[in-house]
């Protein structure tokens, strides 16, 4: 028996295998002979493997990327699925220490489970079932990764378990539960990171996606006996603990200077740590590069328990959080971001200004941080005259052309979008603004105003149209509205024009 759990409720299975159905996906790897064994096993007579994905196949020929975090591995799973009515879809990657699932809604619609929910949702069934059977053991523990879901705190709270914060990887989790094991300390009954994997109990010492599918499938049949589906039983977790969301974003850095970029970046987070992230005030600071934790409305500072990395993590007030590390492997900045709310409304509301509002710190940090010989200094004069200089090899040097700002400021059909994001913000917006005339930028959240506010002032730099003054004579064209403004001092690395 891998777990003891999973053979309590074999019954319930024993009565529901031939409602409940079920699409899997090894999608071209190593899972289908291990999940269609263990779930025969079990009972589970309706699983409908994806014939197109079914066999192991090294090319993967009907993915561009065979892996369970992305929701376009799914396709021909879900298509499958609104053929036959399934109940979940579930998918391993290739080599089968991940799982991801969809699950139908009330309006028949497949919605997407993230690594969070699928773990949380396969804990909150386990330590229910096991504290209704009374075999939650008094000293039991959960672990999971510093970037996973605040929901997991709350849950091992309830259930009175131990709950220890590793860094992602599972090298980290299996370290606790052997140190665990040797000292006789808290049994650790669940483990999990927020990238698609989990281990339950501590039969292996890595994630294992075949029991996460077994584990899955058994609990929505056992809620499926109660007359609740799987995605109705993730709502009633949300009502019972709040409504936790989270999600990630990755900043590519290309060229040769990435990633000298991206340690000038974490080192000026360092060096000048932020106190605010859009509307949220931070509560403490976790740098676990100098293994440091600072609490920002005491001041008291003590360090921190895990290993050294270069991660800063944010946690901000009302249970919010973001964390920043680089890549180990490739030029680019992840972030991550969780809120808690009273909806679900306001929680995806309150994610999305919190994620926004950080990738434009990182983008704004990304423009700032050249080093300084190759820069621009942009000054403007309380008399509007501009004036640029130019930082070449130690030397300064005026620009030929110098004008007078004297009428209005233009923006000819502006467009704007994040790094790696296909939805612009701002799409072919034409506007004029005259010298000393007052504006309102009025919207609905997400609409764009701060991003008008930037390019405005020069925090981002238009992908499309152009900003430009008109002067004394005629209109010319501007690379960095900043200068608009009497005793400004900007930096801004040189283009060629």
């Amino acid at each position: 028996t891998l777990f003891p759990y999973t053979t309590l409720f074999r019954s319930v299975i024993k009565n529901n295998a031939k409602d409940l159905k079920i699409v899997y996906t090894p999608l071209h790897g190593t899972g289908n002979i291990p999940v269609q064994t263990i779930l025969e096993q079990l009972g589970f007579a309706n699983v409908y493997v994806v014939p197109e994905q079914e066999k192991p196949n090294g090319d993967f020929p009907t993915v561009s990327y065979p892996n369970p975090e992305d929701p376009k591995a799914f396709k021909i799973a879900i298509d499958l699925a609104k053929k036959i009515e399934a109940d979940i879809v579930l998918a391993n990657d290739p080599d089968a220490d991940r799982e991801g699932m969809f699950v139908r809604d009330n309006n028949g619609e497949y919605i997407r489970f993230n690594g969070n929910m699928t773990s949380v949702i396969i804990a909150e069934y386990l330590f229910s079932q096991m504290k209704e059977k009374n075999i939650l053991p008094e000293n039991g523990a959960m672990i999971k990764t510093i970037v996973s879901s605040n929901l997991a705190d709350a849950i091992a709270k309830v259930y009175n378990l131990k709950l220890y914060k590793t860094l992602t990887g599972f090298k980290h989790m299996a370290k606790v539960i052997r140190e665990n094991e040797e000292h006789n300390g808290p049994k650790v009954l669940f483990s999990y990171e927020e990238s698609f994997g989990c281990i339950i109990g501590t039969h292996v010492r890595d994630k294992d996606g075949i029991v996460a599918i077994m584990s899955l499938c058994e609990l929505a049949a056992f809620y499926k006996n109660k007359g609740i589906s799987v995605y109705e039983q993730m709502q009633n977790i949300y009502k019972k603990y709040g409504y936790y969301l989270e999600d990630q974003h990755v900043i590519m850095v290309k060229g040769a200077e990435g990633a000298q970029k991206i340690k000038e970046i974490m080192g000026n987070l360092r060096n000048n740590p932020l106190q605010k992230i859009g509307r949220y005030n931070a509560v403490s600071i976790s740098d676990y590069e100098q293994k440091k934790h600072k609490n920002l409305k005491t001041g008291e500072e003590k360090e921190t328990t895990l290993p050294k990395s270069n991660v800063i993590y944010y946690e901000l007030e009302n249970e919010n959080w973001c964390c920043i590390r680089p890549s180990g492997t490739e030029p680019k900045i992840k972030m991550y971001f969780g809120v808690k709310e009273s909806s679900h409304e306001k929680a995806k509301e309150n994610l999305e200004s919190l994620k926004s509002e950080m990738i434009k710190i990182v983008e704004r940090k990304l423009n700032e941080n050249y080093n300084l010989d190759s820069y621009t200094n942009i000054i403007a004069g309380k008399s509007g005259v501009v004036r640029k200089i130019y930082a070449e090899d130690g030397e300064k040097q005026d620009e030929l052309n110098t004008y007078v700002f004297k009428d209005s400021m233009n923006l000819c059909n502006i467009s704007w979008h994040y790094q790696n994001a296909d939805k612009k913000i701002l799409n072919d917006l034409n506007l004029e603004i005259y010298k000393g005339q007052s504006i309102g930028i009025i919207g609905q959240s997400g609409a764009g105003k701060s991003t008008l506010a930037d390019v405005i002032l020069g925090l981002h730099v238009p992908q499309n149209g152009e900003v430009g003054v008109s002067p004394e004579k005629g209109y010319r064209s501007i690379s960095s509205p900043q200068i608009l403004y009497p005793g400004t001092v900007i930096l801004k690395k040189n283009r060629k024009q």
